[in-house]
């Protein structure tokens, strides 16, 4: 938390840029007691958090931008302000986060956010997430908008939100490369 106070407080020439997405352990002990779990699971308490961003020549002071972003924007946002293109040879689904930081952009950058970790699988679409799981298999659905802890499993009531939703899992998945390596961690919900 002190090197996040530092920056903020930092005079910055037009040129310098810093970027920063806060350690998992400490926002999930300090900031994110709110939300279900912990990190390196699927619930928000692992997939919720804060992204700082500092560059004095292309984003206004104070500006905060709400909408969920995926780690693989910063790989695109970087990319752009370094000025290197990014690999033509891979699908990136990242987006460079800067026409949204400045409201040149007045939609969401995803329809829809993915996340892979072992057996549990989410899709996060306009606010419905959705976390299937193998081990036990089961299904859990979630409005982020209305339970933010993700307290209340919406599953059994929306059955075709379910499918719709494991629909574009399937997709998605179809679509990457499978998995490089294990989880790390491989525990069910």
């Amino acid at each position: 938390m002190t090197v996040i106070i530092k920056i903020c407080t930092l005079s910055l020439s037009e040129n310098q840029k810093i970027l920063t997405h806060e350690n998992k352990v400490v926002i999930s002990l300090l900031f994110n007691r709110l939300y279900r779990d912990w990190k390196l699971r699927l619930f928000e308490c692992g997939t919720h958090m804060p992204y700082l961003e500092k560059r004095p020549a292309k984003i206004k002071t104070g500006t905060q931008f709400d909408a969920p972003i995926h780690h693989m924007d910063l790989f695109s946002t970087l990319a752009v302000a370094a000025g290197v293109p990014t690999p033509p040879d891979r699908m990136m689904i990242g987006v460079d986060l800067l026409p949204y930081l400045n409201h040149n952009e007045t939609e969401t950058p995803h329809e829809a956010l993915f996340w892979l970790e072992g057996h549990q699988e989410i899709v996060l679409h306009r606010g419905m997430k959705l976390i299937r799981a193998q081990q036990p298999r089961k299904f859990l659905l979630f409005d982020l908008a209305a339970d933010p802890t993700e307290q209340f499993n919406l599953g059994n009531e929306h059955p075709e939100t379910v499918k719709r939703l494991n629909e574009r899992l399937d997709t998605q998945r179809l679509a990457q490369a499978q998995p490089m390596w294990s989880s790390l961690i491989n525990v069910p919900n």
